[in-house]
């Protein structure tokens, strides 16, 4: 098939720049001709060139000559109404403006039930729940000796990076801060395999467990709301966080720096289950087979 996909920014190392990065690798090396138009170039589309033909907006129509659009953010490429192929619209997130879809799409995704719960009311049509996929040839386990506690702080905000960072401090754990646009860098799983835990939230919580970390969720998502965590993942809770995108949306306690320095001083105890998981759920062949089949 021929395939087009969109993203407003391809710049920087964020959650639907990777599921766009992934999704599109695994759709090439199913021998799929795949496209991708963005308005931003930089370090995502540049690594995109070995299996895509990335383009600037508005170079592109979706038109008769595509047999499938799967498209982020609305706005980005134009669709006529009479335009054969199948168009699927994700969005990856419940509030942001970008990710609302605009409507015209045969099936509406939402990587959460959230997401989906949020997004429905103002865009009426099917809808489906495909959660975050993760390539699993890249992020696995680190399989050496167990080693001593070390975090890799992934927070979105910089206020929650430092924050994390502080709270390690005070518990003497040793850290690592990776920031998309503070301190971008596009190995993550490399990082991930030199820790053993994260403290962060969506996408890279999802990879961080494919690693076979512990995950912490834990962000400030506006000055106003102040830091919130939904805590550790664990077997019994994976479930109902997944639901809200790992985000720490669910419960979204309020922390201050003395709680977060006691949630990174205490570990669950339930070790190895985060790899099995990722290969039941998280895996980004299966995610593609899911996109496949909706049409």
């Amino acid at each position: 098939m021929k395939i087009l996909m969109t993203n407003w920014s391809l710049h920087d190392v964020g959650g639907s720049e990777k599921w766009t990065y992934s999704m599109a690798k695994t759709l090439a090396g199913r021998g799929h001709e795949v496209d991708v138009l963005t308005h931003n170039l930089g370090v995502v589309s540049e690594r995109m060139k070995q299996f895509a033909d990335v383009r600037l907006s508005p170079s592109v129509t979706y038109d008769d000559e595509y047999d499938l659009l799967l498209a982020n953010h609305s706005g980005i490429v134009k669709v006529p109404e009479d335009a054969a192929g199948f168009r699927v619209h994700t969005s990856h997130g419940p509030q942001h403006r970008l990710e609302a879809p605009a409507g015209g799409a045969d099936v509406y995704v939402g990587v959460s039930q959230e997401v989906v719960e949020a997004r429905r009311p103002t865009c009426p049509g099917r809808w489906e729940v495909i959660t975050n996929g993760v390539d699993l040839t890249e992020f696995y386990p680190f399989t050496g000796p167990r080693r001593p506690a070390r975090a890799l702080i992934a927070c979105k905000s910089v206020a929650a990076c430092n924050m994390a960072g502080l709270a390690c401090e005070r518990a003497g754990i040793v850290f690592d801060i990776v920031h998309y646009l503070k301190r971008p860098e596009w190995d993550m799983a490399e990082r991930m395999r030199s820790c053993t835990f994260l403290i962060g939230i969506g996408r890279t919580a999802a990879e961080a467990l494919a690693c076979g970390l512990d995950v912490l969720l834990f962000n400030e998502p506006h000055p106003k709301i102040g830091p919130r965590t939904d805590g550790w993942i664990q077997p019994g809770n994976v479930d109902s966080l997944r639901a809200f995108n790992f985000s720490a949306r669910n419960e979204a306690r309020r922390v201050d720096l003395e709680d977060l320095t006691a949630l990174v001083s205490w570990r669950p105890q339930e070790r190895g289950w985060q790899r099995p998981w990722a290969e039941a759920e998280a895996d980004i062949e299966r995610k593609a087979d899911q996109y496949l089949a909706l049409m």
